[in-house]
């Protein structure tokens, strides 16, 4: 049970690291189709520099992408049994770092390019002739766009879908079957399909709240003639709002975190610790499971 924990909870804390960042910290304003926003959060009210705050936004979102690849590998590495996985720490170790690693830098290339930020502005103002006021404020910047951009985000696209189909496409495999021929109980067998289920569709739930507004910006980059600041931020508040609906799709998911919830609603009383209601129903329904597959 453990192994599932930790990367759950690491999914769950970038979730509401990019909420506070999208909601708070940075609270960033997109000035798409051009490649430009300004940043309007408490970062700004201290003086932190530029970069730091698009680095701010942008890494707890790219690491939130991450978080899903590495819940996918350790179902992986627990459930499907084949030589053909990291079983060492340190190997797994140095995955996990990598992926992160990446996710931190996939923009550095972009953020720290040499751009002559008011010649970039004047080519911004032909693309939308008539900008929000917060267009002009100094901290309004412009990074390279064009098929600069669009290739970064479609590498990064790339990256993340192939590692997640592959992990999910092998477990669904695995489960449905390989998994039939182990010494195991139906019963078992159908607890551990649901728990995977109840991952993937936590996983996918996430996917759409961010890959909506990525799409949308997407597709108005290359369009590069339509604007409508309306849709801008609510493609941001979308983003800033994902954490709650997650949480909330998460423990709804989850039959023995429903309960659990349901419970406290009816009851108003709430136990914690290894006699809780919580870790009974959890152990209950999955103790057998995570024995086996752990």
């Amino acid at each position: 049970m453990q192994k599932i924990v930790k990367p759950l909870m690491e999914l769950q804390i970038w979730n509401t690291v990019t909420d506070l960042a999208f909601g708070f910290l940075v609270t960033p304003i997109a000035f798409v189709p051009c490649n430009s926003g300004a940043v309007l959060g408490l970062l700004r009210l201290f003086q932190v520099p530029l970069w730091l705050q698009i680095f701010s936004g942008q890494i707890p979102l790219t690491n939130t992408a991450v978080a899903i690849i590495l819940l996918f590998e350790n179902r992986y590495s627990a459930i499907v049994q084949t030589k053909y996985k990291m079983t060492r720490p340190t190997t797994r170790l140095l995955y996990q770092a990598l992926c992160y690693m990446y996710s931190c830098f996939v923009l550095l290339p972009l953020i720290f390019f040499d751009l002559d930020q008011e010649k970039a502005k004047l080519e911004c103002l032909r693309v939308i002739p008539c900008p929000i006021e917060l267009f002009f404020e100094p901290d309004h910047f412009v990074i390279p766009g064009g098929i600069s951009l669009l290739l970064f985000i479609i590498i990064f696209t790339i990256f993340l879908f192939c590692n997640i189909l592959f992990y999910a496409i092998r477990i669904s495999y695995f489960l449905n079957y390989e998994l039939q021929f182990l010494t195991m109980s139906l019963k078992t067998q159908k607890m551990q399909k649901s728990s995977f289920i109840a991952i993937l569709l936590h996983t996918i739930f996430i996917s759409i709240l961010l890959g909506v507004p990525a799409t949308y910006v997407v597709v108005v980059l290359i369009m590069q003639s339509y604007y409508n600041q309306a849709l801008n931020n609510l493609a941001v508040l979308f983003v800033s709002l994902h954490g709650p609906f997650s949480t909330v799709f998460m423990i709804f998911a989850n039959r023995p975190y429903r309960e659990y919830t349901m419970r406290i609603w009816n009851t108003g009383k709430m136990t914690l610790g290894p006699k809780s209601d919580l870790n009974q129903d959890y152990s209950k329904h999955t103790t057998h499971v995570f024995q086996i597959v752990i």
